[in-house]
């Protein structure tokens, strides 16, 4: 820096033209300079760098600690130096601070210095850039595609910023090339990186929020409210809405006239089924309506469990569960019960069994039989094992109850042999394309139904089956089964 080149006059050019605070410009050239002062006068040095602003340059100082024995003159000073020299009322343990020549630092030091700043001035002006969307964290963005990364990471302008769209934030199989135009949800700020990215996401839930605000005003007045979405990226979004004025119908302000906005966000996400569901209070009510397209025709509840077992017609059982058992999956999600699916054949089939095992109890009457059913005991067992209030509040006259017990209790253990005999697990593998060995063996890992195998990892049925080729089978088997739904749905 020469005695012809004004730093100040230069500072303020650099803070207008490239909208850097200026206290960020002086910031990065003292560290700069500080760094190039200690490389050339020594790291051991305590030195400070400052801007004086009255003659528009920097001022290197070097501060000794004032002792009464000096061991080392670079970083010490005597009392008496210290008083006769620079302070006269200086004490032991005081700092001295004397200015160095700046044009010791030589030119190597000058051009270390110049490429300190350098980056120092590009840091600030990176920062400045993503400062600007400090308030847009959780908004849509928008922009334009650079590159596409090796690894799968798409970069993207955004305005003077540069966005990052990871690999896993994409839409599975939704591709993009140079110069697209791409929206996403501004998930964070990445000011960690030498370039400094806008994380974005496309496969995040809220990014569906947002792309709904856009086309529905009665969200952004706060007339209709999103209260929970469940989504797997790419195939099916299920969305929970509900109103603050009765007179407004939640589902329909979603959907749009002739689902014009519902398709609109859905043409964005690259052609993702989405799922809008009214909220209800009634629990059943609300499971029913967000296994849609699926029509159940009963639900039983277990309380206690927080776990809905769901009857569907045989015909919608591959509906209901979805592709890969999505739909069953989201339905789970959004409304925060354990769902378990039954076609209906297999539940009649379960319900006959059920009623025929309550009906051996001695002295038991059909009536009385079917209160314990529709209460939810399904066998002598349940029945022998119950207390008299259980079976009180099922229906049955409390004079009736110890004797049902003690009947109960007098089968079990009488003909429980034959109980084992005639009761069999009711399956609904029998609709899948395989041999009956796998079938069998399956049953006998637990898997007894086509949800649990739509649902199970590889892992799982790797586990059941100890065959790679059998696991493949299976899940083609599956797979062939539930595309037969994904028609209707």
């Amino acid at each position: 820096m020469s005695d012809s080149f004004d730093l100040g006059n230069a500072i303020n050019t650099l803070a207008k033209e490239k909208g850097i605070p200026r206290s960020q410009i002086i910031s990065a050239l003292e560290s700069a300079l500080l760094s190039a002062a200690k490389k050339h006068f020594g790291q051991h040095l305590n030195l400070e760098v400052h801007f004086n602003p009255e003659i528009g340059d920097f001022e290197i100082i070097r501060f000794r600690t004032v002792v009464e024995t000096v061991y080392d003159n670079s970083i010490q000073i005597s009392l008496q130096e210290a008083r006769e020299k620079y302070d006269p009322t200086a004490e032991i343990g005081d700092e001295i601070g004397e200015k160095l020549d700046k044009k010791a630092l030589g030119r190597i030091a000058a051009q270390t210095a110049k490429q300190v700043i350098s980056q120092k001035v590009l840091d600030a002006q990176r920062d400045a850039i993503l400062e600007d969307f400090k308030d847009e964290r959780g908004k849509i963005v928008s922009g334009f595609v650079q590159r596409i990364e090796k690894n799968g990471d798409i970069i993207v302008t955004i305005g003077r910023a540069e966005g990052l769209l990871p690999k896993r934030e994409q839409i599975p199989r939704e591709k993009f090339n140079p110069g697209d135009r791409i929206k996403g949800l501004l998930l964070n700020i990445d000011r960690t990186s030498k370039e400094g990215y806008l994380i974005i996401s496309r496969s995040h839930p809220q990014f569906v929020a947002r792309l709904f605000e856009a086309e529905c005003p009665e969200l952004k007045e706060g007339l209709v409210k999103i209260v929970k979405i469940a989504r797997k990226a790419g195939e099916k979004t299920k969305i929970l809405v509900s109103s603050t004025d009765p007179s407004i119908d939640p589902e329909g302000c979603l959907i749009g006239v002739k689902r014009s906005r519902v398709n609109m966000v859905s043409q964005e996400l690259n052609g993702e089924r989405i799922d809008i569901i009214g909220f209800s209070d009634d629990q059943p009510t609300l499971v029913a309506k967000a296994l849609r397209p699926a029509k159940p025709v009963k639900i039983l509840v277990d309380e206690d469990n927080r776990a809905m077992e769901v009857v569907v017609p045989d015909s919608y059982l591959a509906v209901a569960i979805g592709n890969r058992g999505v739909n069953v999956t989201l339905a789970s999600q959004l409304t925060g019960w354990n769902i378990s699916l039954l076609p209906a054949s297999v539940a009649e089939e379960t319900a006959r069994q059920a009623r025929k095992q309550l009906e051996r109890i001695p002295s038991i009457t059909f009536p009385e039989a079917e209160f314990l059913y529709q209460a939810g005991f399904r066998s002598i067992e349940d029945v022998a094992n119950a207390t008299p209030q259980e079976l009180e509040e099922a229906g049955i006259d409390p004079e009736r109850v110890e004797d049902l017990i003690e009947n109960a209790k007098l089968a079990l253990s009488a003909s429980n042999t034959e109980l084992e005999k005639e009761s069999k697990i009711i399956t609904d593998l029998n609709k899948l394309d395989l041999p009956r060995d796998i079938i069998q063996t399956l049953i006998s890992f637990g898997l007894s139904k086509i949800h649990d195998l739509a649902v199970a990892s590889k892992e799982v049925l790797a586990t059941a089956l100890q065959s790679e080729d059998k696991v493949k089978l299976v899940e083609t088997a599956v797979r062939n089964f539930l595309r037969q739904g994904s028609r209707l749905s």
